[in-house]
């Protein structure tokens, strides 16, 4: 065979390769889209409720031996689908589920170490929690200790996000009914309406099997 043959040869495998790489993409975009889809139509449909009904957070919320709040209100809902151009056509490419909730009064963490202060600012930035730091220093400008005003409101979230080359969907839930982030993947299949309702369920704190779907050990 000739060097041209080969060559010839190497470039139509390729073409080929490339056009079931495409085949594929598409294929997942189309599966996501379907599952993101329908799980942005069920939030839709629930949050359209929520609005309209005042809540209260039947949880504990715990913060590492700093304190705790209780009682904390709803103060708005909302429900969000972005969308993703791929090959010239529109597929869903994220879902949100965001619940504002608000403390009835703010925490305050002292640490006399930096070590420590940066250990609980990487917690709090982590799931989203707002605080204000101040910095007490000797006569030399050393560090001498940090205060932590922890704002008193809380973000529940429930991120659904593409995954088109892996043909999965990234979940991520943020302070369900506790201060921890879960992160999962998912096939389309797995990604359901009535997964989103659990999900939820958890949030007000109603009967539902969210844990297990998250994997959690308990």
């Amino acid at each position: 065979m000739g060097l041209l043959d080969e060559l010839k040869q190497q470039a139509e495998a390729a073409q080929r390769d490339a056009e079931l790489t495409l085949a594929q993409l598409h294929a997942n975009c189309t599966a996501i889209d379907g599952a993101l889809r329908a799980v942005f139509k069920t939030f839709y449909e629930l949050n359209e409720q929520l609005k309209l009904i005042p809540l209260e957070s039947p949880h504990v919320w715990r913060f590492w031996g700093v304190g705790e709040w209780q009682g904390l209100r709803k103060e708005r809902s909302a429900v969000d689908m972005r969308l993703k151009k791929t090959e010239g056509r529109e597929f869903a490419d994220s879902v949100d589920l965001v619940i504002r909730w608000l403390a009835p009064s703010p925490l305050t963490a002292s640490y006399g170490s930096q070590g420590e202060t940066s250990y609980m600012k990487d917690k709090l930035w982590a799931l989203g929690l707002q605080f204000d730091e101040r910095i007490q220093k000797n006569e030399e400008g050393r560090f001498v200790r940090a205060s932590l005003l922890i704002e008193p409101q809380l973000l529940t979230r429930l991120h659904f996000e593409a995954l088109p080359q892996k043909g999965l969907i990234r979940l991520i839930v943020r302070n369900l009914d506790r201060l921890q982030e879960d992160v999962i993947e998912l096939a389309p299949a797995d990604c359901t309406p009535e997964l989103g309702e659990e999900l939820l369920k958890a949030a007000l704190g109603k009967p539902n099997t969210a844990g297990q779907l998250l994997g959690r050990g308990n």
